[in-house]
């Protein structure tokens, strides 16, 4: 709780007003909730692992938050000015539901003799077949509602990427569909072809078509009636789903984290926004996502960061255009993304966010034409001096200080002269 403070605490220096708290993955479910305290039992990705370069291990205590250490962090966060937003990740990255919750998750691991069942060996989806999976999502919705501060859920995060479709393209799936899926199919309305090319579609799309639907009326019960807005991630934007799902669409905002150019046909912001969904949020994984990975994509200089324009469009075919003036006030801000599980400890996480986050937080409250890397390095300078300073008056930060000279040269560097990795 105290790191999540300290982070806030740092984010209101920055004018970055929401905090996303990626609540649950494939590594964990990180919330017990007072309905359903059995899903957080299975969090043991990180108890006793050592990491890669400290050797240190993670603690073999709780690893996860209570309601109570919620509430507190939501708290927190308004007295700062930082929304926090938490998030739900369905029906995908779902590895972290199994133990508390095995009869709700589909699983698929690429070895299952010798390999731990862990990512990136093993994959999981929320079952769309059974009624466990709704039931929990209905107390996963109550729970909110009844212990969290009603503006605490003006927003909610439900994810949507990276569905495992090999997870749900193996023969008791299709065996499935050929008995009492066909009663559940006609149920739920879940369409046989694809109603923009007329293909057939094969079982992955037509569960995720069913698990969306019925989704979309938990929704519809628990959250739209309250006045929630739903973030989901760009991959529900599929066209099956187009004519079936994500109503209200003025109460759903999309958020967008792939790479800006080689979006498939019908997939850029412009697609998205003429949809008619509420607005985007941007978080371009090649510019913007700050944690170390194979992929190297920390290693983005802080100036190509903040060089990056939230506005442009790059379609598949043809140049690279600035979104119409119509749309721009429909893209509600962008984020800089960090996965916890890639940091080895606090001064780690100092070294690797804090340079580029403040580069990236002038990038969103600037104007576009603001573009010297000169002037802004020393407003960088500054800011982080001041985040320092404020970190020392604090008790959450007490002993903490940045090397400010240090990190602007350390995030300066070029990726062929890169020195350090995690």
């Amino acid at each position: 709780v105290e790191c999540l403070k300290r982070l806030i605490f740092g984010m209101g220096t920055m004018k970055l007003n929401v905090l996303h708290w990626h609540v649950t993955d494939h590594q964990a479910f990180g919330l017990k909730l007072p309905s359903e305290p059995t899903l957080a039992t299975g969090n043991n990705f990180f108890r006793g692992k050592t990491h890669r370069k400290s050797k240190r291990k993670h603690s073999s205590g709780k690893t996860f938050y209570t309601m109570e250490e919620t509430q507190e962090v939501v708290r927190y966060g308004k007295a700062l000015g930082v929304y926090v937003l938490l998030e739900f990740d369905v029906p995908g990255h779902a590895l972290g539901w199994e133990k508390g919750y095995p009869v709700a998750v589909n699983v698929h691991c690429k070895n299952e003799v010798s390999a731990p069942r862990e990512f990136p060996n093993c994959n999981a989806n929320l079952d769309p077949r059974v009624e466990a999976t709704y039931s929990l999502l209905r107390s996963i919705f109550s729970d909110l509602k009844k212990h969290l501060p009603n503006d605490a859920l003006k927003l909610l995060h439900l994810g949507g990427d990276e569905t495992s479709f090999k997870t749900w393209a193996r023969p008791q799936f299709e065996d499935w569909m050929e008995a009492e899926g066909i009663v559940q199919m006609k149920k739920w309305s879940v369409a046989e072809v694809d109603p923009i090319t007329g293909d057939r579609l094969d079982t992955p799309h037509r569960l995720l078509e069913l698990f969306e639907r019925r989704l979309g009326i938990l929704i519809d019960k628990y959250l739209s009636t309250q006045g929630t807005v739903v973030v989901r991630w760009e991959e529900i934007f599929k066209p099956h789903l187009e004519a079936c799902c994500f109503f209200p669409r003025n109460q759903t905002v999309v958020q967008m984290w792939r790479k800006p150019y080689g979006k498939k046909a019908k997939r850029t912001k412009e697609d998205i926004l003429h949809a008619g969904f509420r607005g985007i949020i941007v978080a371009n994984e090649e510019f913007w996502y700050l944690d170390p990975n194979p992929s190297d994509q920390f290693w983005q200089r802080w100036h190509t960061r903040y060089k990056y324009d939230p506005l442009k469009v790059s379609p598949p075919h043809g140049e690279t255009y600035t979104l119409p003036s119509t749309y721009q006030h429909r893209v509600f801000g962008g984020e800089a993304a960090c996965w916890g599980r890639c940091m080895e400890t606090q001064d780690s996480f100092d070294t690797y966010v804090w340079v580029p986050l403040t580069a990236i937080s002038e990038r969103l409250w600037s104007a576009r034409s603001v573009m010297s890397y000169e002037n802004a390095e020393m407003r960088l300078t500054r800011t982080l001096a001041l985040l320092s300073r404020r970190w020392r008056r604090t008790e959450e930060g007490a002993g903490d200080e940045l090397d400010m000279v240090h990190l602007i040269r350390f995030h300066s560097r070029s990726a062929d002269k890169r020195t350090v990795r995690i």
